[in-house]
Parts: C-alpha cells; structure tokens; sequence
C-alpha cells in the first residue's frame, strides 16, 4: 500500500503470483464482472503501451485494445476519478514483468509513481487520457535468469522490491484464521469480518 508499483522476485516456485493472488482474494477484487484485480501475463518483445493496453488507430478513428480487460479497467478508475470515489483498492498484476524491459511498455506510468499527485493521467492517443485513481496499485513478479530483462536503475528507484526465497512450509502446521476478507465499510474504512459470525473483528 506505500507505492504505486510492488515486484515480487525470486526464482520459480517461490510463490510470487500465487501471493498477489491471495492478496486479491483478501481484498475482495475478484467479481464475476468488473473485477478489481487484473492478472495480465507480459511477452517477451513488448516495446511499449500499445502492446500493454492498445492504441488509437487514426484510420478508423477508434481505439483498438491489445488487453480489453485492462482498457476496461483504466476506463471504470477514469470514471470512479471523475466522481470522487477513491475508496476501493484496484490491482493491475504484472506476471513475468521483465520478460520484456518494463522501462519500455510501462514508461508511461514510471512518471505517475508519486501517489501524491492528484492529477496522474496516462495518454492513449487522441482523446483517449484516463486519470489514474490513488486507488491503483501495480504488483509484478520477475525471475532472474538469461531469459529475463535486468531492471534499470531508474525503475528500482521507483519500486518496491520484496524477495522470497523457497522455503519448505508445511500448511498442515498453520494455524486456522476465521478471517474471510477484507470487508469496506464507512466510506471505505477497511474492516475484518470474522466468516462464521459475520460480524466486525476491529
């Protein structure tokens, strides 16, 4: 929740994806409609927004979406913006972010990182700018290895990196949290429920 962009890194099998999974469930982002957590799988040769989201096609006049979901996305955060309605987490997930150079196909958000300007926006092309909520957050899982892109210095500086290293964890031994998910309350003050009873833990 402190940056714009969250990289979990480590080899395969730490559990870098399956962790923004869970911390979407714990949210609540996952809908049938409208989902508020987008897992989006990058390619390698990526070179810019277009292949991320799309791009604005003049000879059509319209907008054509490389990742419908996520042009989606922008568009329901750009309406949510434009009503003053902030209150409610949004995840864009990057898998195998640097399978292409993110300094490429995510330049245009690098320079919307600081959480405290009130007027981020990202430029698709022609009339097509979207606000970006203080709601959004980025996560992306890397591996380090020859097929992979190293991250500049200029990302890093703007990142929050977290490390897992493969552990042997036997989850017979967890202990059973009555905890479901993160329920919004009041405006968007987060409260856990408690899955049996329903009711208000803190």
């Amino acid at each position: 929740s402190q940056g714009f962009l969250t990289i979990f890194a480590g080899e395969p099998g730490t559990g870098k994806t399956s962790l923004c999974n869970i911390l979407g469930k714990a949210l609540g982002l996952f809908k049938e409609e409208n989902s508020r957590y987008l897992e989006v799988s990058i390619e390698k040769g990526w070179t810019s927004k277009r292949d991320f989201i799309g791009y604005y096609n003049p000879l059509s006049q319209k907008f054509d979406s490389m990742n419908k979901i996520v042009f989606d996305g922008f568009e329901l955060l750009d309406k949510e913006k434009k009503d003053r309605n902030e209150n409610y987490p949004f995840i864009i997930t990057l898998d195998e972010a640097n399978l292409s150079p993110m300094e490429y196909y995510w330049a245009d958000f690098m320079n919307n990182c600081d959480l405290e300007n009130e007027f981020r926006s990202i430029n698709m092309g022609e009339n097509y700018i979207y606000a970006l909520p203080k709601n959004l957050r980025f996560l992306a899982t890397i591996n380090y290895d020859h097929t992979t892109e190293v991250l500049s210095p200029r990302l890093i500086d703007r990142a929050w990196i977290i490390l897992l290293e493969i552990s042997s964890i036997d989850i017979n031994n967890l202990i059973n949290i009555n905890i479901d998910s993160v329920g919004y309350k009041n405006g968007g003050k987060v409260t856990f429920l408690d899955k049996n009873t329903d009711t208000s833990l803190y």
